[in-house]
């Protein structure tokens, strides 16, 4: 899902969708890494968001219609809706947390500050969405069910 964090730019996969996420001015995995927290323990829709620059990514998880990815590229032009198929929530969260383990030295230092103090953050965000996922296991395959709940 997040690849190569470098030189304040990291590539973002979900689906067949791809693109490069700037990741100047905030904190692309802790974010990503809440929002899944958010959904596992509120029961909140996901949503991830993302800047390439000109143009805003949003993911988001709609209730009984499954997930859509939405790029706006400018104010005064309609945002255009990518539908993904068969999206795996719980694939993406483990996927996520591996992804942010592999490169958690390039998350935690490639900007200047409290180095130490983001690798904790990240560490904990981790292991607190482990152990949600754990604690109570999703479908194998998250298709909304009838009373519309797909929890985590």
């Amino acid at each position: 899902m997040l690849r190569n964090p470098d030189a304040g730019w990291v590539d973002f996969k979900i689906g067949d969708f791809e693109s490069c996420l700037s990741i100047v001015g905030g904190h692309v995995a802790l974010d990503f890494l809440q929002a899944f927290i958010n959904r596992c323990e509120n029961k909140q829709p996901l949503m991830l968001c993302g800047d390439e620059e000109t143009v805003y990514v949003v993911f988001i998880e709609v209730p009984w219609f499954g997930f859509y990815g939405i790029r706006h590229v400018h104010d005064n032009l309609p945002p255009k809706a990518i539908y993904l198929e068969d999206v795996c929530l719980v694939s993406l969260a483990n996927e996520l947390i591996a992804d942010v383990e592999r490169d958690i030295y390039e998350w935690s230092t490639w900007m200047s500050g409290d180095y130490q103090k983001r690798y904790e953050d990240i560490n904990i965000a981790i292991a607190r969405l482990k152990k949600l996922l754990h604690e109570s296991p999703p479908q194998t395959l998250l298709k909304w069910p009838e009373n519309g709940d797909s929890s985590c």
